[in-house]
C-alpha cells in the first residue's frame, strides 16, 4: 500500500571538528569528507523519495552544516530548500563547541548511568527536554501533512525527538538508534498511523 506521506529525515553531513558539542549555537561548517558525503546524498534521496511519490518539500535546519548539506539535495530533487527554525539541534547551553572529552567528567554519575536520567539532565543555560518535545512535535505533524514526499535535513538529537513522537517510543528508547552522518531515516504516514520505513539508508 502506498502511504499517504513519507517524510525522509536526513541527518547532515560530517561537521568540522566532530569531536566538540555542535548545537543550535555551535555552527561548525562542513569537513572535507562532509562535503563529499553531502554530494553523494542528492542521487540516494532521490531513489529512495521516487519509491513513495513525488518530493513536494526540501526543510532544513537553520545550522549551516544543514544548509550545505541541503544545497546539493536541491539540485538532484528540483526543489528550492526552506529552513524551520524548529529542526535545529539542541541549544546546548554552556557546553557549546567545549571537547565532548572534558564535559562528561562534569556530568554527576547518576545521570550518566541512567538513559532516563540523562534524558532529563540540562547542561547549565541548555534548552530543556520539554522544549526540544515542544518545537519538533508540531514540526513533525507538519511535515507528515499532506500528501507525497518530504525531506527534512536535520540532527541527531531532533531526529530521535522525531521517532518517539511519531512512533509513541519513550526518548530513552531511541538513543539506541544509529543516527550517523549523512543518513536517512523514513516514515511513512497512512490515515492514522505512521510507520518505519528504513534507518540509516
Amino acid at each position: 500500500m502506498i502511504p499517504d506521506a513519507h517524510l525522509l529525515l536526513v541527518r547532515h553531513a560530517e561537521p568540522t571538528d566532530r569531536d566538540r558539542c555542535h548545537g543550535a549555537r555551535s555552527d561548525p561548517g562542513l569537513s572535507p569528507l562532509g562535503h563529499r558525503q553531502a554530494t553523494a546524498l542528492g542521487l540516494r534521496v532521490r531513489l529512495l523519495a521516487g519509491e513513495f511519490g513525488p518530493v513536494r518539500r526540501l526543510i532544513c535546519s537553520p545550522a549551516a552544516r544543514a544548509i550545505t548539506t541541503a544545497v546539493p539535495l536541491a539540485a538532484h530533487l528540483g526543489r528550492q530548500h526552506s529552513t524551520d527554525e524548529r529542526w535545529r539541534e539542541r541549544d546546548f547551553g554552556e557546553w557549546e563547541g567545549q571537547p565532548w572529552h572534558q564535559l562528561w567528567p562534569t556530568v554527576p554519575r547518576e545521570v550518566t548511568d541512567d538513559a532516563d536520567a540523562y534524558l532529563a539532565w540540562t547542561p547549565p543555560g541548555g534548552e530543556t527536554p520539554q522544549e526540544v518535545v515542544a518545537r519538533i512535535a508540531p514540526a513533525l505533524q507538519d511535515a507528515l501533512e499532506g500528501s507525497g514526499t518530504t525531506v527534512v535535513v536535520t540532527h541527531a538529537g531532533a531526529i530521535r525527538q522525531a521517532l518517539s513522537a511519531a512512533l509513541d517510543l519513550p526518548w530513552a528508547a531511541t538513543l539506541q538508534v544509529a543516527v550517523p552522518y549523512a543518513r536517512i531515516t523514513g516514515l511513512a504516514r497512512t490515515d492514522d498511523a505512521v510507520t518505519l520505513t528504513r534507518v540509516g539508508a
